[in-house]
């Protein structure tokens, strides 16, 4: 089930939608807002928040561009997988 339909249609909750469906995959901050259809400068404040967090982390760079992924060793991410199996 995507959060989305439980916390509703926000930028946030959209983007780690995306992020938990894809966990195994890292992207660019404009895959990341295409996919999740989050405005660019929406996610540009969004990042920080969960990589200070350590739900995101940085995975690696393509040129000048830094790609994101799930931290799946992250606490926080996985109390949001098991609340998600048992929704």
């Amino acid at each position: 089930m995507k959060l989305e339909k439980i916390f509703g249609d926000a930028p946030l909750i959209r983007v780690l939608d995306f992020l938990l469906e894809n966990q195994t995959f890292d992207f660019t901050k404009k895959e990341i807002s295409k996919n999740a259809k989050v405005n660019f400068k929406t996610l540009n404040k969004i990042l920080p928040k969960l990589q200070n967090n350590k739900i995101i982390v940085p995975t690696r760079r393509i040129g000048k561009a830094i790609l994101y992924k799930l931290n799946d060793k992250s606490e926080i991410v996985k109390i949001i997988l098991e609340f998600k199996k048992k929704v």
